[in-house]
């Protein structure tokens, strides 16, 4: 239901942010047919976890250290942007979603879309 209310992802670059080690939007954007798919998390411990996941389950999908408050502070071209950025349950504390929402925005092509699945009642 998810990518039909986007408009599909076949065809689109789609970017996760905050994947941590699983990265299972993305292994399910990109098994679903999007174009390119970069799963991504600040922290490059966890990066270096996540990349090992998708090399054994999903080897399509590229795995990438996003700092939050710099992709926030930067102006991207637009073939470095994205059709559609994701997050999952990244989001625990109102300064992380100000991050979080100026990254987002900021990696979003114009015309993009921007889903995400929060649980009720976290912090930010």
């Amino acid at each position: 239901a998810a990518a039909t209310a986007l408009g599909g992802l076949q065809g689109r670059d789609v970017l996760e942010l905050g994947a941590g080690a699983a990265a299972l939007p993305s292994m399910a954007a990109s098994h679903i047919g999007a174009q390119k798919v970069v799963a991504s998390d600040s922290v490059s411990e966890v990066v270096a976890a996540m990349e090992r996941n998708l090399q054994r389950n999903t080897p399509a999908v590229e795995a990438r250290q996003v700092d939050w408050m710099r992709a926030g502070r930067t102006t991207f071209r637009e073939e470095a942007q994205f059709d559609i950025v994701l997050f999952a349950d990244g989001i625990y504390s109102e300064r992380g979603a100000l991050l979080l929402a100026d990254a987002a925005t900021a990696l979003l092509r114009p015309g993009g879309s921007i889903a995400a699945a929060l649980p009720d009642l976290r912090c930010g």
